[in-house]
């Protein structure tokens, strides 16, 4: 296969940028980082013994969360994020 090959086998509409549903996924991405940070903020109030499990699932569950954070901001940094240089500047 050829990079063209491959290309072609892709949609035309998958390269299609829109900042409208780009901008919902940075919402959500921010929600989750606000509803995990307030949860994490609980933890202290449970015992001990379930902070050894709820500590190491909230670091994964952030750690996923802000790695989708990373990748919006990457994608700003190759103009994927909206049609708009200014967009994806401001938001990268």
């Amino acid at each position: 296969f050829t990079k063209r090959d491959l290309k072609n086998a892709i949609p035309k509409h998958c390269f299609e940028r829109s900042t409208f549903k780009s901008s919902m996924y940075l919402v959500a991405d921010l929600i989750g980082v606000t509803l995990l940070y307030y949860f994490s903020t609980l933890i202290p109030e449970y015992p001990s013994f379930f902070a050894i499990i709820l500590w190491p699932t909230y670091w994964v569950l952030q750690g996923g969360v802000c790695t989708g954070l990373w990748v919006i901001a990457h994608e700003c940094g190759h103009r994927a994020f909206s049609d708009s240089v200014f967009v994806c500047d401001v938001v990268g």
